[in-house]
């Protein structure tokens, strides 16, 4: 009977140690898509920037344990448009306006068509 006890203890640890280890490597999997997304783009201060015409084009790898990162699209400092892909759904779609006489910043989820969308743009 205690020999029974101790299988099932060990089959709870080995569960858990299983548990960990597939986290892991989906999260790694996931890491390594935006690092092939970067690939030929500058890597600085944790994401992958490249400009183009005068455009900023950024990666920003998820930070773990999130499985989260972003992709946005940039003029000088203003973020105009930021993707947050998603593997197992539609995409989250934000953009970002800049009112230029206080400099405030407003932040929206929006649609694949660029209509305003309340949280979380479908």
């Amino acid at each position: 009977m205690k020999a029974l006890h101790l299988r099932r203890k060990h089959r709870g640890l080995l569960l858990t140690l299983l548990a960990i280890l597939l986290f892991h490597v989906v999260w790694m999997f996931n890491y390594y898509h935006y690092m092939n997304w970067g690939e030929g783009y500058k890597y600085e201060e944790g994401s992958y920037h490249a400009v183009k015409s005068g455009w900023i084009l950024s990666i920003l790898p998820p930070r773990y344990p999130r499985f989260q990162g972003s992709l946005s699209l940039c003029k000088s400092d203003n973020c105009i448009l930021i993707i947050w892909p998603k593997f197992f759904s539609h995409a989250e779609i934000g953009v970002e306006l800049m009112e230029q006489e206080t400099k405030t910043l407003y932040n929206f989820y929006v649609d694949y068509n660029l209509h305003f969308a309340a949280a979380g743009g479908h």
